[in-house]
């Protein structure tokens, strides 16, 4: 079991002869952590490489860290900048996901156990479906709780694939998943001929739908503006009060449990004109 802290991995390249997946970190059924790290510029080269950025199919913690600009390149088919395989136990805290791109899952493609807290997906792109997620054929304890899936390129910030089942209520389950999340626009597919299309996250869970109020998303800044509803909507679990923000300041602010990365508005610095 290794660990890998305070580093930035950059340009991570996978290629033939096979696929290996996981071309910036992969972590195997050892496990391992990446923490305050930023992952950036990984795509694979000749052959498909699932998690363009990340595979994780062990017992794998990533926590705050930011993963950005990996794309599939020229490759076509690729699942996930970050890819949840059969994991058990896979843990993503407190990082932000952001301008990247993947075939499924331009954010993150989860088909094993994860547990997804407190994070930011923005600004990534499918070329198929699921900018920021795809949960793929009812891994129905994969569990996201104040994370953020926002600004997505093309297609939906979220898309649910449930495979062969066809009962609504499996769409229902998948959507229990979510607990005081915010997204956009979620969209699900029942497999087997059923009911497809856009739904919303169950609100008695705490759930939103609605704009995030980023301060500046069109310049690339996911930090919550004032007045997001970001900042004080998210579930305080235990534990959380000994935890930090990806910016190292403490998550829990004033008693209030933050949605995202970011636990503090974006708060610009002070200028002084001496004349």
């Amino acid at each position: 079991k290794s660990s890998i802290t305070g580093c930035t991995l950059a340009g991570g390249r996978l290629g033939a002869p096979t696929e290996q997946n996981g071309c910036g970190v992969k972590f195997e059924s050892r496990g391992g952590l990446v923490e305050d790290c930023r992952i950036t510029d990984c795509r694979p080269v000749g052959v498909v490489q699932h998690g363009t950025a990340v595979q994780i199919v062990g017992k794998g913690i990533l926590r705050r860290t930011m993963i950005d600009h990996c794309t599939q390149g020229s490759v076509a088919n690729c699942w996930g900048t970050i890819r949840v395989y059969g994991a058990v136990n896979a843990v993503i805290d407190s990082c932000l996901v952001c301008s990247n791109a993947a075939e499924w899952g331009g954010g993150i493609y989860v088909e094993g156990t994860a547990y997804v807290t407190n994070c930011t997906f923005a600004a990534n792109s499918a070329k198929t479906v699921g900018s920021d997620l795809y949960l793929y054929n009812g891994w129905t304890n994969a569990r996201f709780c104040n994370c953020v899936f926002a600004e997505a390129i093309n297609g939906n910030d979220i898309h649910i694939a449930t495979g062969a089942m066809t009962d609504e209520g499996v769409a229902a389950q998948l959507l229990s998943s979510f607990d005081h999340c915010l997204s956009e626009s979620c969209y699900v597919a029942i497999g087997g001929g059923g009911p497809t299309g856009a739904m919303l996250l169950p609100t008695e869970k705490g759930n939103l739908n609605e704009s995030a109020g980023f301060f500046d998303a069109a310049a690339g800044d996911y930090r919550p503006g004032r007045g997001s509803p970001l900042l004080a909507g998210g579930l305080l679990v235990p534990g959380m009060k000994k935890r930090t923000d990806l910016e190292g300041h403490p998550l829990v602010v004033g008693g209030r449990a933050p949605i995202g990365c970011y636990a503090s508005p974006f708060k610009p610095g002070l200028l002084l004109l001496i004349r």
